[in-house]
């Protein structure tokens, strides 16, 4: 998850479940401290192993189709 996602997801969370006023002080870093302070600083790479094991088998067959028709196509088309 990177961090735009959890700051996203902490400004959804707090908006349900705080006043307006709180969330017009939130900022970017304020969120950022806040995270490593109640978390640790490895949150902000929370289910990034997930999302590497999901991605991983798609990018490297898509990576290796590229390859191969580029290959290919040089020596039809070349």
């Amino acid at each position: 998850m990177a961090f735009s996602e959890i700051y996203d997801f902490c400004a959804q969370v707090q908006g349900m479940h705080s006043d307006v006023a709180t969330m017009r002080n939130t900022s970017i870093w304020r969120e950022a401290s806040r995270i490593v302070y109640e978390e640790g600083f490895r949150a902000f790479w929370k289910g990034n192993l997930v999302t590497i094991a999901h991605r991983l088998p798609y990018s490297s067959i898509s990576f290796y189709a590229y390859e191969r028709y580029k290959n290919v196509s040089s020596g039809v088309f070349g």
